[in-house]
C-alpha cells in the first residue's frame, strides 16, 4: 500500500540560531513540497534572511523594542506570546512541524514554550531539533539550556538536543569560526531536511511519524538524529558510512545503547531490492537484539542518483546507569586522575546526552506518575502549561 502523504511539512527556525539553519534549508531542491518560516524578536536579523526566507514572523516588538531578549527566556516567552495569532496562521493545515532553535539563551527557549503549546493545542505532531550551548560558554548558560530542555520536554512530542560541541569534533581547530557556524548550519539543515522530505516520498516499507510519536510518548529518553548520502556504484554503502560519521549520533557505540529507532532509506525510483536489503541489513548489525527497529523505503523521483539515510535513535531514560555517567566513565579513563581529569570529567559530563529531570512533584515524587497524551498531571500547572510567573520585580 503507498505510504499517505502528509498534507503539509512546517518548518520554523527560531531565534537567530534556527532562522540561520531554516535559511540553509531554503536552498535544498528537495524541499519544494515544506513551507519554511523565521520567527525572531530581532528585526536586523529577519531582515537579513528576507532573500533565503521570505516568510517572517517578527515576535514582541512591544516587548523587545524589535531588539534581542538579551538572554531572557521570560522576555522571549512574552514576545512569542505577543505573535500567537501569526504563529498559528502558519501552522495552520500542517500535519507535521519541525522547529529549530538554540537553547541557553533567550528568544528561541521562551519562544520554543509557545509554539510547543500552539502546536499541541492544533494536534500537530511536533519536532524540537535544538542546539545546546558551547562548552566555553560558562557553566551558567550550560545549567539554563539545561532547564530548557527539561522543561520543553514536557511541552511537546519529541525534543532533539544537540550540543554544539559534538557538532565542532569534524572540523580541524584551525578552521575559521564563521566558516565553522556555516558548516555546522549545513550539518544541522541537513538533517532536518532528511526527515522533512519523507511525506513527499512514496512507501515501499513505510513507517510514519505516528510511530516516531509513539514511541516518544512510550518512555521518556534521549534522542539522536543521523542522515547520510551517497551516490555512484555504491551509493547504499556511502550512505550508511556517511552516516555512521554524522557527529550528531556520536559514534557506533549510540546504535549499541539504543532502545528504539526509526530507520528510513529514500532513493530515487531505480532503488533496488538489493539495495535496500544490503544497506538495512548491514545497518541492523550494529544495533542489539532489544532494540524496537522501524525501518522504512521510500522513493522519490527528485533524488535522481542519490540515496538518503535517515535515522531517529531513541534511549529510554533508566535503562542503564544514565548517560552522563556513562560519558563522564569514559572520560576518567581516557583522562586519568587529578585536577586535569576532574577538569575534562565535568566538561564532558555537561556535554553528554542530558538526563530530563521534571521539576520537583514534592509529595508526587514517588508515587506511579498520572501521565496522559504526554503531560505529567502530578506536576503544578504552572510547570505542566510552561508559564513563567511574573512577580513584577
Amino acid at each position: 500500500m503507498p505510504y499517505p502523504p502528509i498534507q503539509r511539512v512546517a518548518i520554523l527556525g527560531l531565534g537567530s540560531a534556527g532562522a540561520h539553519i531554516v535559511a540553509e534549508l531554503a536552498a535544498d531542491d528537495l524541499l519544494a513540497g515544506a513551507d519554511l518560516a523565521v520567527a525572531d524578536t530581532d528585526l536586523g536579523t529577519l531582515k537579513a534572511l528576507a532573500d533565503s526566507v521570505p516568510v517572517q514572523i517578527p515576535l514582541g516588538g512591544d516587548w523587545t523594542r524589535q531588539e534581542s531578549c538579551g538572554g531572557n527566556a521570560t522576555l522571549g516567552e512574552k514576545a512569542a506570546g505577543a505573535a500567537s495569532d501569526d504563529l498559528r496562521q502558519f501552522f495552520e493545515g500542517a500535519s507535521l512541524a519541525i522547529v529549530a532553535c538554540g537553547l541557553g539563551k533567550g528568544t528561541g527557549a521562551g519562544a520554543a514554550r509557545v509554539v510547543a503549546r500552539i502546536t499541541r493545542q492544533m494536534d500537530i505532531t511536533t519536532l524540537f531539533v535544538v542546539t545546546l550551548p558551547f562548552t566555553h560558554e560558562g557553566n551558567w548558560r550550560c545549567h539554563q539550556a539545561k532547564r530548557d530542555l527539561e522543561l520543553l520536554r514536557t511541552l511537546t512530542d519529541a525534543v532533539m538536543a544537540i550540543p554544539n560541541d559534538l557538532l565542532f569534533t569534524t572540523l580541524p581547530a584551525n578552521t575559521p569560526a564563521l566558516r565553522g557556524f556555516e558548516v555546522v548550519n549545513s550539518i544541522l539543515a541537513e538533517a532536518i531536511s532528511g526527515l522533512a522530505r519523507l511525506p513527499s516520498a512514496t512507501g515501499i516499507l513505510s513507517v510514519d511519524f505516528a510511530d516516531l510519536r509513539g514511541l516518544l510518548k512510550e518512555r521518556p529518553g534521549y534522542c539522536h538524529l543521523g542522515v547520510g548520502r551517497g551516490n555512484g556504484a555504491e551509493r547504499w554503502k556511502a550512505a550508511l558510512e556517511e552516516f555512521m560519521r554524522s557527529p550528531m549520533i556520536g559514534g557506533p557505540e549510540t546504535l549499541t545503547k539504543a532502545d528504539a529507532a526509526i530507520i528510513t532509506l529514500v532513493g530515487a525510483t531505480d532503488l533496488t531490492v538489493g539495495e535496500m536489503q544490503t544497506c538495512m541489513t548491514s545497518l541492523q548489525q550494529y544495533f542489539p537484539s532489544h532494540t524496537k527497529l522501524l525501518v522504512g523505503t521510500y522513493t522519490d523521483p527528485r533524488c535522481q542518483d542519490e540515496v538518503f539515510l535517515t535515522g531517529v535513535l531513541c534511549r529510554f531514560q533508566g535503562t542503564d546507569g544514565g548517560a552522563v555517567r556513562e560519558t563522564a566513565a569514559a572520560a576518567t579513563s581516557k583522562t586519568g586522575a587529578g585536577k586535569a581529569g576532574k577538569a575534562a570529567l565535568a566538561s564532558t559530563a555537561v556535554q553528554g546526552e542530558l538526563p530530563l529531570h521534571e521539576p520537583a512533584l514534592g509529595y508526587f515524587s514517588k508515587a506511579i506518575p498520572t501521565i496522559c497524551r504526554g503531560v505529567n498531571f502530578d506536576l503544578p500547572t504552572c510547570h505542566r502549561l510552561g508559564l513563567a510567573l511574573d512577580l513584577g520585580q
